[in-house]
């Protein structure tokens, strides 16, 4: 921990004075550096009273990240007196991209004149000092979640969390740690929307943080066509054992659930797209679903390099043919998601969608190469249910799997 005076060029900086702090020991990963700066931010809303302009922007050539202004409750009121608006500008260096290496607040020049500059330094040191001390505190949550339809939702439970049942809407129960009031809201939202990720993956059934009834015109469709006309049997998947287990592993920020997690988002949003309008948005809804299988098959192996050239070769579609026929189990699945995801690209790099005929009455066939059938077909079409359907079962089977092996953690 440390500060130094730099005084500006004159013309060029209105910076008087850099406040440098950086960890005791060495962070060597995101998880470490974000509660790092969770404890930071709360000792300087205690003792400095803090308050955030978020403006933040990456500088890769010099290894910093921007985070943007702050002000300093403790000096705000005489400067705002003195017309004075120049915030502490704050931001964080690196030599890993993500892992903080030193933290950085540039006191401006025009405060100069009204306060007194190291007792300004003196009360940022002093509150940068506490960090180590910094303890979490746990606290009991509760936070309701919807549905889009009026459905039963059963009660689940885990070590971590409880979830009432209710019609269309729940009672979700949880604890989390947090070092301060606004860290805890923070925590709050974070555990309760990946919730509602995950519970829209396992269950094929979109849930949220709000009532959404009104925003989705084909959700009833989509729902039946994923679950052959069944809206609720899905729900009661979630009284699934290992669902409470992926959700306790949520709570406990392991690190073998964020791939499911980052799948589960995408899916979340095929299922979003499609309730919003399969017409319009069945090809996007099919191609988040196909990224999803491409984040859950990425074991984070090196690529393989061509022999010619050197240059790493991803064969990303073979990943996926292969991942989606391991777990659903046949041969057959390698050539099927093999076919969608050749759909897929073409989709996202020619523009090629599935379907573009608008007319849906008799029919008037044409020819469109895009199309999987080869054919034209009306907009309907477009959204792919069983694709959807599939990567369901994927998700909860690789869930499954990953598991198993980390009960022993909870």
């Amino acid at each position: 921990m440390r500060g130094r005076n730099v005084f500006a060029p004159k013309g060029r900086l209105r910076l008087i004075l850099l406040v440098e702090f950086s960890p005791s020991k060495p962070l060597s990963d995101i998880r470490e550096t974000n509660d790092f700066l969770r404890r930071t931010w709360a000792c300087l809303r205690d003792d400095a009273k803090i308050g955030f302009q978020y403006t933040p922007w990456l500088d890769s050539k010099n290894q910093v990240q921007h985070i943007g202004f702050l002000s300093l409750g403790a000096y705000s009121e005489i400067l705002l007196e003195k017309g004075i608006g120049d915030p502490v500008a704050c931001s964080l260096s690196y030599k890993k991209r993500g892992v903080v290496d030193k933290l950085i607040f540039e006191i401006p020049e025009s405060w100069r004149r009204y306060v007194d500059i190291q007792e300004v330094r003196g009360r940022i040191l002093g509150s940068l000092s506490k960090v180590d001390e910094r303890k979490l505190n746990t606290s009991s949550c509760n936070i309701a979640v919807f549905t889009p339809l009026p459905l039963s939702i059963p009660n689940v439970s885990g070590k971590k969390f409880k979830l009432e049942s209710g019609i269309g809407k729940a009672r979700l129960e949880f604890y989390v740690n947090a070092y301060d009031k606004v860290d805890l809201q923070d925590q709050k939202a974070y555990f309760a929307w990946n919730f509602c990720v995950l519970a829209s993956a396992w269950s094929g059934q979109l849930f949220f943080l709000h009532n959404s009834t009104d925003a989705f015109n084909d959700y009833r469709e989509i729902v039946s066509l994923i679950h052959d006309g069944d809206l609720t049997e899905s729900l009661n998947q979630l009284a699934d054992p290992i669902f409470s287990i992926a959700v306790d592993l949520l709570a406990l920020g392991s690190s073998a659930i964020r791939p499911a997690l980052k799948a589960s988002h995408l899916i979340q949003r095929s299922l979003v797209a499609a309730s919003s309008n399969r017409d319009l948005l069945g090809d996007t809804a099919n191609t988040l679903a196909i990224s999803a299988l491409e984040v859950l098959s990425d074991e984070g192996a090196d690529p393989i390099s061509c022999k010619t050239c050197g240059q790493p070769q991803y064969k990303i579609s073979k990943r996926v043919r292969d991942f989606a026929s391991d777990h659903l189990g046949g041969e057959h699945w390698r050539k099927w998601f093999g076919d969608q995801y050749a759909v897929r690209s073409k989709f996202l790099h020619t523009g090629a969608i599935r379907h573009r005929s608008i007319f849906s009455g008799k029919a008037n066939p044409t020819v469109q190469v895009s199309a999987p059938g080869g054919m034209a077909l009306p907009m309907h079409f477009a959204y792919d249910h069983v694709l959807t359907y599939l990567t369901l079962m994927i998700v909860r089977n690789y869930i499954q799997r990953i598991t198993e092996p980390n009960t022993r953690y909870l």
